[in-house]
């Protein structure tokens, strides 16, 4: 499950802060954003990692397309909102909220990805007749049923025409990351039992939703983490998509499904949203502190994320200043915690951690390669020219651990081949090592977030020659 997510959230920092991909199709923020404004990025996935492009994304009322590579960034106002709650809507694919547990200061970032689970079922119908829908393919069972004359629009008129239902089962055990939210209430947290979205509309794409004094019956395919036992009552949860908290109301009873033996959590609604199947749960914290790769603590800002290993909930934190940070996490039980970088994209080995209902604090601090990540964020292929005593282009290959290899050609001279290293902090060494221009250096700076390359050259006195210029290029 949290492969799934890195995959969304390190594919988007290598396309957006490391830069590749490139071109037109590339989402700006214009520079440098301006005061009082926060920048909002990611990327979007289908549950097959793979990114979705023109994906509506809707943060504080600005919005986005995805590009595609699935990524997006905006620029909205700063909030003093609890947390950075992002939308995401796609034709045949269920609606999605991201949260981050985080709101940016004026003039920095937050990132946010996104995954997208496909529609389970989508069809026509007469709202004025009594209906009864399955949850598609997945889930062949009946998940709701609709009384006629039950949908109005969102002035209370009747519906026009012909209605659209989309329906889609959500699995939290196939992965956390396709509920909307962050397994959040407005007083605490909860863990997943199943969950069931359903979105109406009319003819002309108004949305519907039951009428005042209407009731609909829903029946949400269960589940639960390895171990654990499905409760015979659970409290129902809705989501609400601007405050991206989940909201308690109501009540569902576990039944096998028509005797086939599939468990279905059935309850009544009186309307339509995302529908949860939560218990809530006391949280402790564990208090913990994040280190690269040289022993020194990161600063502020690094995200940590925990997701139930014998539960389905997860919860997330920031580090400070020190590298320090507190995580809440069900009081008793075993969760996985891991670090999480997004400039450069790393993440430590996930270290799992066992409760039992009293905070814990763990002496020895999650480790997060960020140099190795740096370099990483580095590669590619270069092309460029250079001028002064000679003229040419040079073109080079960045590998992962910032060995540069490459080629040149000199208009005086002639070929030339290229070698030298890039170290974490974006500093260029090459040597023209060979070839008819002789020996040279070239030292500069290459920038991870635009693939822009720069610097000076010169002769080496062992050529015999004396003289140099300058060069550029460009990550292809």
């Amino acid at each position: 499950m949290f492969k799934r997510w890195w995959s969304a959230a390190a594919l988007s920092l290598c396309l957006t802060a490391c830069g590749g991909g490139g071109g037109a199709d590339a989402p700006t923020t214009g520079g440098e954003p301006p005061a009082g404004t926060v920048t909002v990025t990611g990327q979007v996935v289908d549950t097959a990692d793979a990114p979705l492009a023109g994906v509506t994304v809707t943060h504080n009322g600005v919005q986005a397309t995805t590009d595609a590579e699935g990524r997006y960034s905006l620029q909205a106002s700063a909030s003093s909102a609890a947390r950075t709650v992002v939308q995401f809507s796609l034709a045949g694919y269920a609606r999605q909220t991201g949260v981050a547990e985080q709101v940016p200061a004026a003039g920095s970032t937050v990132q946010v990805p996104a995954t997208l689970q496909a529609v389970a079922l989508s069809t026509t119908f007469n709202p004025a007749q009594a209906q009864s829908f399955t949850g598609g393919s997945a889930a062949p069972e009946v998940v709701l049923t609709l009384n006629a004359n039950s949908l109005v629009r969102p002035d209370g008129s009747r519906p026009q025409g012909q209605a659209t239902v989309q329906i889609t089962p959500i699995d939290p055990s196939a992965d956390l990351t396709l509920m909307p939210g962050a397994y959040r209430t407005a007083t605490g947290a909860i863990e997943s039992f199943g969950a069931l979205q359903v979105e109406l509309n009319d003819a002309d794409g108004s949305r519907l939703n039951l009428a005042s004094g209407q009731t609909a019956v829903i029946r949400i395919p269960a589940v639960k983490a390895e171990g654990r036992t499905l409760p015979t009552t659970i409290p129902l949860f809705h989501f609400n998509e601007d405050t991206g908290l989940w909201v308690q109301e109501g009540s569902a009873t576990l039944a096998d499904d028509a005797g086939t033996g599939a468990p279905m959590y059935v309850g009544t609604v009186s309307h339509f949203s995302t529908w949860n199947a939560d218990q809530s749960y006391d949280t402790v914290v564990v208090n913990g502190c994040v280190q690269d790769q040289n022993g020194q603590r990161v600063g502020a800002g690094l995200q940590v994320l925990n997701q139930g290993v014998d539960y389905l909930g997860s919860s997330q934190a920031y580090t400070d200043a020190q590298g320090r940070f507190s995580i809440p996490v069900k009081a008793t039980g075993l969760h996985g915690i891991t670090a999480v970088s997004f400039a450069p994209a790393a993440l430590s080995p996930t270290v799992q951690v066992q409760t039992q209902g009293v905070d814990v604090t763990v002496n020895e601090c999650w480790v997060i390669d960020l140099e190795a990540a740096q370099l990483a964020a580095y590669a590619g292929t270069y092309e460029g020219t250079f001028s002064g005593s000679e003229t040419g282009v040079f073109s080079v290959v960045v590998a992962s651990d910032g060995r540069i290899l490459g080629d040149g050609r000199s208009a005086i001279a002639g070929d030339f081949t290229v070698q030298g290293q890039v170290s974490a902090s974006g500093q260029v060494e090459l040597n023209a090592a060979s070839g008819q221009a002789g020996l040279a250096t070239f030292a500069g700076n290459v920038n991870a977030a635009t693939g822009a390359l720069s610097g000076t050259w010169a002769y080496l006195p062992v050529s015999g020659r004396t003289g140099g210029g300058s060069f550029t290029g460009q990550r292809q």
